[in-house]
């Protein structure tokens, strides 16, 4: 499978974010980012099953997604979630499934799967494409 990284014994590093501020503030993190032809943003965080965003990163990704919508494109929080529980395995992102995603300023929630491939397709045409955004 070809893939975008220069170096995979880098993504093992982690990035420790303690003391990076002073007070009890702690810095997030965001799984996937796609600034898509200069008209819309996605936002993507993965979770395992059965895990929820904690509070701080929910209502930081929350903000930001709704701040984006404030510059006139539309943006898009999608909240995927996988389930590879070993962590010596790659998680495709394209294969996970949405469980909820948050588009002008509310949550949305899904009663049967979507592949976050087919999500984001579907977004893709009906925001660019078909410019119609009531459908989400």
């Amino acid at each position: 499978m070809e893939t975008h990284f220069v170096n995979r014994n880098l993504l093992k590093q982690l990035i420790n974010f303690d003391g990076l501020l002073d007070d009890n503030k702690s810095a997030t993190d965001l799984d996937a980012f796609i600034e898509y032809d200069n008209k819309l943003f996605i936002l993507i965080e993965c979770k395992q099953v059965g895990k929820n965003l904690p509070y701080g990163q929910r209502l930081a990704l929350e903000r930001m997604t709704d701040d984006l919508e404030k510059s006139g494109k539309s943006a898009i929080l999608i909240v995927a979630e996988h389930q590879v529980f070993n962590p010596e395995v790659d998680i495709d992102l394209k294969d996970t499934t949405v469980r909820q995603f948050r588009f002008r300023g509310e949550w949305k929630y899904f009663d049967k799967k979507y592949r976050t491939k087919d999500f984001i397709k579907c977004f893709i045409e009906t925001i660019v494409e078909v410019k119609d955004e009531n459908k989400f």
